[in-house]
């Protein structure tokens, strides 16, 4: 797993699988909801295939068990 920070201000967190072209999770773009939660985007990418959420909304109510 990797930490890099893009721009200023801004995280991204990627988790890369095994070589050069292994199967990757990244979130960016993260903002905070409001006191409660965070958003932020969701790139995964693997095998040629990319899929991408805008946005995604997580609250301390969720349950993420």
């Amino acid at each position: 797993m990797s930490v890099i920070d893009g721009v200023p201000g801004q995280v991204e967190v990627v988790v890369r699988g095994v070589g050069e072209f292994g199967p990757s999770v990244r979130l960016f773009d993260w903002s905070r909801a409001d006191e409660y939660g965070v958003a932020f985007a969701v790139e995964a990418a693997d095998d040629g295939l990319r899929a991408r959420l805008e946005t995604v909304t997580v609250t301390v109510w969720d349950n993420m068990g």
